[in-house]
């Protein structure tokens, strides 16, 4: 099981931010993750947050529906149109393209 609290293996980011100004990463031992600093915000990004178990549980509680077998189903194979038709179980979602 991964440990929230391991120290990152890299002080890399996983993923490039852009290059601008005002972009800026900088590694946070203390959770395991980064701290990300965007032009309007921050944000904290830690690529194992959630154990596999809770992170899928959340991913089917999301997707529980009336219409299709949600794990079964190709998601980004579903059109914009067919979205306003699935009824979902635990949200009311809304797709932004």
């Amino acid at each position: 099981m991964s440990d929230l609290f391991a120290e990152p293996e890299s002080a890399l980011l996983p993923f490039a931010l852009p290059r601008g100004s005002g972009y800026q990463s900088i590694a946070n031992p203390t959770w395991s993750g980064f701290d990300i600093t965007l032009p309007h915000g921050q944000i904290f990004y830690s690529e194992q947050f959630f154990t596999r178990p809770v992170s899928d549980r959340m991913l089917e509680y999301l997707q529980e529906n009336e219409n299709l077998d949600w794990k079964l189903v190709n998601w980004r194979g579903i059109e914009p149109s067919e979205l306003e038709h699935i009824k979902f179980r635990n949200i009311k979602w809304k797709q932004d393209w």
